[in-house]
């Protein structure tokens, strides 16, 4: 197995990276940091119109430039190690992958290809005051009117939440849980910025009183790909931040985070992968999920996790060594 970066994935980090020294130096990261919208738009439209990077993942039907997850995380590697601020991760992570996962051909149409070109920034509002995760007991609902819906309640924590000129909105009705979109600048939407211990992120509190909306996809059929969508944007976070982090600091993650994993699921499933190769599967597998210089599918499709680093070092060492040697699939 091949756990390196192609040579036009290498050419798109180099031109990203070079990029960002130019566009992201301290400085304008201090200066952004203290203003209102907390990027540049000038940086942003050129960002689209010469990198197409707003586009990357986007395919190509939609406008976009119709590649991968691993370019997609090779880009928020490189803007974690620049402390990049803009609204990418919230339009590029959470938005489009909402559209992608939520909607239907006719709302890709609709949302993609202004994401692509870098004149929409969008987020979504995933979570209310409580700050809970679980998609099913959001507390924003949604009722019919006219031809479309409106909506009532309060997100919280909205990345990029002042700046976004479409907002993508979970709301329960009748049917379940239901994806929606809103126009930032909406009757009956309210806009509060929070103060944050990272202002390289700005987070929003947004209040939806009968605020009108678009229905996105299916009605009440939004949950499944919305827990794509956040295992996705997780992963890319978790790209965001290794590039933000020391190499030999994520190393010394990889060493006290993989170890007790793997012992204990020794001690609760029996011996994995023949004595020491479940630990030095897992551990290589982490290395590679987490390095500066790798990435590997797992970190590409599911939220960073003991048990994700674990399953692939056993999945690892069973191709490696061959069920005949003791191998133990994680289902």
């Amino acid at each position: 197995m091949n756990f390196g970066f192609s040579e036009e994935q290498e050419e798109l980090r180099k031109m990203v990276k070079r990029f960002l020294e130019e566009k992201s130096p301290e400085s304008e990261v201090r200066r952004l940091m203290a203003t209102a919208e907390g990027y540049d738009s000038a940086v942003w439209d050129q960002m689209a119109k010469e990198l197409a990077l707003q586009g990357l993942g986007i395919p190509e039907e939609f406008g976009g430039q119709g590649y991968g997850p691993v370019e997609l995380y090779v880009v928020f590697e490189e803007m974690g190690a620049a402390l990049f601020c803009s609204p990418y991760f919230s339009t590029v992570a959470l938005a489009a992958n909402a559209v992608l996962f939520v909607g239907t051909d006719a709302d890709k149409a609709a949302y993609l290809p202004g994401i692509a070109s870098g004149e929409t920034i969008a987020t979504v509002a995933l979570t209310d005051d409580a700050g809970l995760w679980d998609l099913t007991k959001t507390s924003t609902t949604a009722k019919a009117s006219g031809d479309g819906f409106v909506l009532n309640g309060v997100r919280s924590y909205v990345t990029d939440g002042n700046s976004a000129s479409i907002i993508f909105v979970p709301a329960m009705t009748a049917k379940g849980l239901s994806l929606f979109a809103v126009d930032g600048d909406a009757t009956g939407v309210a806009r509060e910025s929070l103060a944050t211990m990272d202002q390289t992120r700005k987070q929003s509190r947004v209040v939806l009183t009968d605020a009108p909306a678009t229905l996105v996809g299916v009605e009440g059929e939004a949950l499944a790909g919305l827990e794509t969508t956040l295992q996705v944007a997780a992963s890319a976070l978790a790209a965001e931040q290794v590039g933000g982090a020391p190499p030999g600091q994520v190393l010394h993650l990889v060493d006290h985070l993989v170890a007790p994993v793997v012992t204990a699921a020794r001690i609760a499933l029996g011996v994995l992968v023949g004595h020491d190769r479940g630990h030095r599967f897992a551990h290589r597998g982490a290395r590679v999920v987490l390095g500066r210089d790798q990435f590997d599918v797992v970190l590409l499709t599911a939220p960073l996790s003991g048990y994700r680093l674990l399953e692939f070092g056993v999945e690892a060492g069973n191709r490696h060594l061959g069920a005949e040697h003791g191998g133990l699939p994680i289902k």
